[in-house]
């Protein structure tokens, strides 16, 4: 059997705001947590790659 092999993209989120979301019930900025990314951002399936992510706790 053949495994497919696809390309790899790695996250590593040190902190920053571009790393945030808006929690919805205080409207604080909150780190996002990467590991849901594929989730919240179901397109990001469409280009078969997988990805990994790294944060740093606390941000």
């Amino acid at each position: 059997m053949t495994q497919i092999e696809y390309p790899s993209v790695l996250l590593i989120y040190t902190g920053g705001t571009i790393g945030m979301i808006e929690n919805p019930e205080t409207g604080a900025l909150e780190a996002f947590n990467y590991d849901q990314l594929q989730d919240n951002v179901p397109e990001l399936k469409r280009f078969n790659y997988r990805i990994y992510s790294y944060q740093y706790n606390p941000p």
